[in-house]
């Protein structure tokens, strides 16, 4: 299980001389940058075809304003939590109650369809557009995005990357 938490205080990230901003994980290793950002990049960057992030998140009450999950490469979407919902951006909400509880998260990305799809639980809850770019790759952890709360944290376990042969 990953376990990702930080805290939002300028003070803070003012004595590091970065951004406290950030913690996401990897599939296969952690690493940080900017202080405490990582990503999938590091073996599963892609251009074409289509790709699916898979895994269990559990997000702990208080943690607001922030990003849990993304594709990343011109930000193709972007799972925040606000007010104890999981959205698409602010809008739409694809569940609701997320706190202390785990449940499945599957995002499938057609780069050449442009099309992105997100189930939750194994029901579809969203499908949009994709943002173009050229390279994309999957993100997940905590990221404090305008407003966040003092404290932001998300858990995940599974963790999983599919490709469409």
């Amino acid at each position: 299980m990953f376990i990702f938490s930080g805290v939002n205080d300028r003070s803070l990230a003012a004595s590091l001389k970065t951004p406290l901003k950030a913690c996401f994980g990897v599939v296969s290793k952690i690493f940080y940058e900017n202080s405490v950002m990582g990503n999938t990049k590091g073996g599963y960057e892609y251009s074409s075809g289509v790709w699916q992030f898979e895994g269990e998140a559990n997000i702990p009450s208080g943690t607001d304003a922030t990003s849990v999950m993304q594709v990343f490469g011109a930000t193709t979407i972007m799972l925040r939590v606000y007010s104890a919902k999981l959205t698409v951006y602010r809008s739409p909400t694809v569940l609701e109650n997320v706190y202390n509880r785990w449940f499945k998260v599957n995002v499938i990305h057609d780069v050449g369809a442009s099309n992105v799809k997100v189930y939750i639980d194994g029901v579809q809850r969203y499908e949009g557009s994709g943002a173009g770019g050229n390279n994309h790759y999957f993100k997940f952890g905590v990221y404090a995005e305008d407003g966040a709360s003092h404290r932001v944290e998300s858990r995940w376990r599974q963790i999983r990357v599919l490709r469409k042969n």
